[in-house]
């Protein structure tokens, strides 16, 4: 996760906050900005599971991981 979210409700997080973080990390180092987004895009996925959250802000749907386009 993203440090500036670490102290974030898992629930308040939306896809701008992950883009904030995410976008310049995959930008300039794609690699491990793909790496990166996978720890939060499996986080939310568990969250959508446990009843947590009714969507992946990662992703935009439920349940479901997939990498934004670079």
């Amino acid at each position: 996760m993203p440090a500036a979210l670490l102290d974030t409700s898992i629930d308040r997080i939306n896809a701008v906050d992950l883009l904030d973080e995410l976008v310049p990390i995959l930008r300039k180092v794609p690699e491990t900005g793909s790496r990166i987004y996978q720890r939060p895009a499996t986080i939310f996925n568990a969250a959508v599971i446990d009843g947590l959250r009714p969507d992946n802000p990662a992703t935009g749907r439920a349940g479901h991981s997939a990498r934004p386009s670079q």
